[in-house]
C-alpha cells in the first residue's frame, strides 16, 4: 500500500497536472454514502410528494444511475425511509424501512448493470406505532468488493406482545443472530450465532465483529481469523490490510491485524468526531463541519470541507476521495489528496 502511495505521490508532484476535481448535484440531499473503487451510490432523500427516495450510482466522468425506491414520495409515513447503504464491486445494498403499528425492514439490492429492485430480505417488529420493540430486525449492512453481508436477528418482547420471547433477567434482548451474505443477488447464510450480530466493517475478504470489548475478525467463510481486545469506550472501528484503526475519545490507535498487536497511537484533542474509513494508509475522519484525513505512517494530516453544507460523510478509494453534502456528490483524485500532505 505504501508503494502505491509513493507512485501516485510521485504522479502528483511531476509536470503533468493531477486530474480535476469532479462534482454532481443531486435532486436532493444525500442522506447516506458509500463507495468501492471507481464508484460511489449515495442515497438522495426525496421530497415526500412527487420525487422518492433515490439510490444514485456514480461513476466519475459518467452519467449516474438512478435507482428508484418507493419511500418518501406521495405524502408517506413517519417510518419511510432508507437508513443503511453498502456498496461492493458494482451491486449496491440498502434498507428500506416503512410500516404502522409495526416496523417494516426489507433489504433491497440492485446493480449498475441491472438497476431494477430487488427484494433479499423482509422483516417485521412491533417498533412502530405499537410501541414494541420486540420482534425481528435486519442491519449492518456492509460490503467490500465481492463481499457484501447484513445480519438478522430478533428482539426479545418486554410487553407480551407477542413479537419475540419474553425478555427476561439473564437472557440477552437480542437473539437468533444470522450473518448473511449476498452472491449473485442472492441471500445467503454464512454464520449463525449471537456472536455476530454486530459485524461493523469488512475488507479483501474479511469481516470485522463487535462484541462488547472484544473485536474478532472472521474470514469470508465466517470462521475466526483473529481476537482483539479493544478495552471499553472505544468510538469506532475500521481496517485494510494489516492496519486496525480505533478511535477512543482522546486517541487514534493503530494495530496489526495479524498480530493484535498495538503498533503506534495518535493522540487528539478531544472533539466529536468519526472514523469512517481507513485506506493506503490514510485514516479518514469527519469532525467540526470538516473531512480529515491522517497518514498512519508519518501523523501528516489534510483536511476538506465540501461545499453545500448538510451532513457530510466520506470515503477513501484508491482512486481518491468521494464525499457528499447536503447539494450532491464530489470526488478528489488520489493524486490531489495526497498533494494536501505536502
Amino acid at each position: 500500500m505504501r508503494a502505491l502511495i509513493a507512485a501516485i505521490a510521485l504522479l502528483a508532484g511531476g509536470s503533468a497536472a493531477a486530474p480535476p476535481a469532479q462534482t454532481l448535484r443531486t435532486a436532493g440531499p444525500v442522506t447516506l454514502l458509500a463507495a468501492d473503487g471507481s464508484l460511489a451510490a449515495a442515497v438522495v432523500e426525496g421530497d415526500n410528494k412527487s420525487r422518492c427516495t433515490q439510490v444514485v450510482l456514480w461513476r466519475p466522468s459518467s452519467k449516474p444511475v438512478v435507482i428508484k425506491t418507493q419511500v418518501e414520495c406521495d405524502g408517506g409515513g413517519p417510518l419511510e425511509g432508507v437508513d443503511e447503504l453498502a456498496l461492493g464491486g458494482n451491486r449496491v445494498l440498502w434498507e428500506e424501512t416503512n410500516g404502522g403499528d409495526n416496523l417494516e425492514l426489507s433489504v433491497e439490492t440492485a446493480t449498475v448493470a441491472k438497476p431494477k429492485t430487488q427484494d433479499l430480505s423482509y422483516v417485521e417488529s412491533g417498533a412502530g406505532a405499537a410501541g414494541d420493540p420486540g420482534g425481528d430486525y435486519t442491519g449492518n449492512l456492509l460490503a467490500d468488493g465481492p463481499l457484501l453481508v447484513f445480519v438478522s436477528w430478533t428482539s426479545c418482547d418486554p410487553y407480551g406482545g407477542g413479537y419475540g420471547r419474553p425478555c427476561q433477567k439473564g437472557q440477552p434482548d437480542d437473539y437468533n443472530g444470522v450473518l448473511h451474505r449476498v452472491v449473485n443477488g442472492k441471500d445467503t447464510v454464512l454464520r449463525s450465532g449471537d456472536d455476530v450480530l454486530y459485524p461493523i466493517w469488512v475488507d479483501g475478504g474479511r469481516i470485522l465483529v463487535r462484541n462488547g470489548s472484544k473485536l474478532t475478525l472472521l474470514r469470508t467463510s465466517g470462521a475466526a481469523l483473529q481476537t482483539f481486545d479493544a478495552g471499553a469506550g472505544f468510538q469506532g472501528a475500521v481496517f485494510q490490510g494489516s492496519n486496525l484503526v480505533i478511535l477512543r475519545p482522546t486517541a487514534l490507535d493503530v494495530y496489526g491485524t495479524g498480530t493484535g498487536t498495538l503498533i503506534r497511537t495518535f493522540h487528539l484533542k478531544k472533539a466529536k468526531r468519526r472514523l469512517v474509513d481507513v485506506q493506503s494508509g490514510i485514516a479518514v475522519l469527519i469532525g467540526g463541519g470538516a473531512v480529515h484525513l491522517l497518514r498512519l505512517d508519518t501523523g501528516k494530516g489534510a483536511g476538506f470541507t465540501p461545499t453545500g453544507g448538510g451532513t457530510i460523510q466520506a470515503q477513501l478509494e484508491p482512486t481518491g476521495l468521494f464525499m457528499s453534502s447536503k447539494t450532491g456528490l464530489a470526488f478528489e483524485p488520489m493524486a490531489r489528496v495526497l498533494a494536501r500532505f505536502h
